[in-house]
């Protein structure tokens, strides 16, 4: 029972979220120097790598993710936020003072690189000031303004980022 109390509360918080409207503002990649970047962490190692691609290209990125337990091949820096159950709320979503810092970073582009759906990444990603967000498949496209398409078999985080960011720089304005 609680359990179910639970989720329709997180899913009750989420679309209230969703239906908050939002100044969208697409950007040519070239543009972006703030990147927020959502990531699962079983893809740790590659997101790792992702973001030093992302740096060198002159971007600043801070990442977050959420895993359930600690792991012990996390190494915390002030990019990194590693998000575990502590950091909570009753309802299962992250408590204000990370929702806060999350706010609190200016980026211009939010990349959703998580593929497996978590609540907690999508509820931080509805909170993002960015004014231009990216994704994988989603359940809430709508809410992005820029949609990569993956097929089922698709599942390597590197493959999808490298995709990603292929489209991302080669998308012209006009």
């Amino acid at each position: 029972f609680v359990r179910l109390m639970r989720n329709k509360i997180i899913n009750r918080k989420i679309k209230r979220l969703q239906a908050q409207p939002r100044i969208k503002a697409l950007k040519e990649f070239k543009d972006v120097k703030r990147i927020a970047m959502l990531f699962d962490a079983a893809d740790y190692e590659q997101a790792l790598a992702f973001k030093a691609t992302l740096e060198a290209m002159g971007k600043v990125v801070r990442c977050w993710t959420f895993a359930e337990v600690e792991s012990p091949d996390w190494v915390y820096t002030p990019q990194f936020r590693f998000l575990t159950r502590h950091h909570l709320n009753f309802c299962r979503l992250p408590k204000a003072y990370i929702v806060d810092d999350f706010k609190g970073f200016p980026a211009d582009m939010l990349m959703n690189l998580s593929q497996s759906g978590q609540e907690q990444l999508e509820y931080l990603a509805m909170h993002s000031p960015s004014d231009y967000r990216v994704s994988f498949n989603s359940e809430n496209a709508k809410h992005y303004d820029f949609v990569l398409a993956l097929a089922a078999e698709q599942k390597c985080f590197q493959e999808n980022a490298e995709s990603l960011l292929f489209y991302l720089k080669n998308l012209r304005l006009k």
